[in-house]
């Protein structure tokens, strides 16, 4: 079994990788709303980039770690409820 440290590390990499993925995303998103001509598209495309920011908490990583580590216990808390619970129901 592979110690919590390298979880951790694991962890870390991919959410870097993750947001560098999405950062990517953003800036096409931003140059793509400056560049178009159509104003319906500039806002939709202005608006995608603002839920962009909020859904990866602003691009900051430990913000973002933080908040995804939180949703992976609650996660992994409702198997364990669940495995708990399932004899009874058989």
């Amino acid at each position: 079994m592979r110690s919590p440290n390298y979880f951790l590390k694991t962890f870390q990499t991919s959410s870097e990788e993750i947001l560098e993925k999405i950062s990517a995303i953003h800036r096409q998103v931003v140059k793509a709303s400056i560049s178009t001509q159509n104003e319906k598209r500039n806002q939709s495309l202005q608006l995608f980039a603002e839920n962009l920011s909020r859904v990866f908490y602003g691009f900051e990583p430990d913000f973002f770690q933080q908040n995804v580590s939180i949703i992976i216990d609650d996660v992994i808390s409702q198997f364990h409820a669940s495995l708990e619970i399932w004899p009874t129901l058989v």
